[in-house]
């Protein structure tokens, strides 16, 4: 598993525990403590322990011990909803099952995750004109090639679809934006569309932790990289110095196993 933070020195995120379960009691790490600042780039992630991290924002993760702290608050037990209105945002793995409604108009795509926070509320209601505002400026400012803000998301390309994704999470003007493969499926043009929006973001002080399975990806974007084994940090690597093979290696254990067969006598 690898992993990748973007940053800057003041401490916006911290897990520090050893174990997690979700809702269906799954055992998502053995020990990790992690912790992610507003700014740089340090570990994506995925394997084993990737679903310990998505799960933070994504989906209701409890911490069952250690703890999920986010500007020094736990915030391991809040819902999703909390989670959402305290600046977590997350673009899942698997968009057109997490996230979107693909028969929705863009204007109603553009709310999920946000129906309680301005512009799509007021008060207690749905503020359809501001969603409608907003869905029409995130199709500008991303690029997302529609017809229309009425258009289905169905009817997108998949970057198009990706880049409303993105758009949508980032517009929220998030604290922390955990992104599960971004440039999964999509073609070469909307993946630099993807990859200039992750960029653009930490240059503006936005704490990221993107979670890819693309290593090229990973040492491309990534200020600091962390490998994870079987729920475990096993290696801390420099992306200025790290090859996607040795990357791989940590991944897999090859890359312990070799370090460990030097130091045998034949």
């Amino acid at each position: 598993m690898q992993g990748m933070f973007i940053g800057k020195p003041d401490g916006t995120m911290c897990l520090v525990g050893d174990t997690g379960h979700d809702g269906g009691g799954l055992r998502r790490a053995d020990f990790c403590h992690r912790h992610l600042e507003p700014g740089p780039t340090a570990p994506p992630i995925h394997g084993a322990g990737g679903a310990f991290h998505c799960g933070t924002s994504g989906r209701h993760f409890t911490c069952h011990t250690g703890q999920l702290l986010l500007d020094g608050e736990d915030i391991g037990h809040w819902p999703v909803r909390r989670r959402r209105e305290a600046g977590i945002g997350y673009v899942p793995e698997d968009r057109h099952r997490r996230g979107l409604l693909v028969d929705a108009p863009l204007w109603e795509n553009a709310m999920l995750g946000h129906p309680t926070m301005a512009p799509f509320a007021r008060g207690p209601f749905l503020d359809r004109s501001g969603a409608r505002s907003a869905t029409t400026r995130i199709v500008e400012h991303f690029d997302v090639r529609t017809p229309g803000i009425d258009t289905s998301a169905r009817a997108l390309s998949g970057g198009n679809q990706q880049k409303l994704v993105i758009g949508r999470e980032m517009a929220a003007s998030p604290r922390l934006l955990v992104a599960a493969h971004p440039t999964r499926g999509i073609d070469v043009g909307a993946k630099a569309s993807v990859w200039a929006d992750l960029r653009a973001a930490r240059r503006e002080g936005l704490a990221v932790l993107l979670v890819s399975a693309d290593l090229e990806e990973l040492i491309g974007l990534a200020d600091r990289l962390m490998v994870m084994l079987r729920g475990r940090i096993v290696a801390e690597l420099d992306p200025a110095t790290t090859t996607p093979r040795l990357l791989g290696g940590h991944m897999t254990g090859a890359a312990g196993d070799a370090t460990n067969d030097e130091g045998r006598t034949p």
